[in-house]
């Protein structure tokens, strides 16, 4: 093998290393923007919850006379 072809061997790598690198780091992120919208989206279905709840009231058979 000449240098030049091991040459293009270690900068095909590199740049191999390189764009996977940016790829998982972009995953990375992107499942942190979806965990905080999940963590969000959870928290308002708990309020709704707690809202519906108030509205009905509570069940008639914990209403002592």
């Amino acid at each position: 093998m000449t240098p030049e072809v091991i040459g293009v061997i270690i900068a095909a790598f590199g740049g191999a290393a390189t764009l996977l690198g940016g790829v998982a780091a972009i995953n990375g992120m992107m499942m942190r923007r979806i965990d905080r919208r999940f963590d969000r989206l959870e928290s308002d279905v708990v309020e709704l919850k707690v809202a519906v709840a108030r509205l009905e009231g509570p069940q008639p058979r914990l209403l002592r006379p």
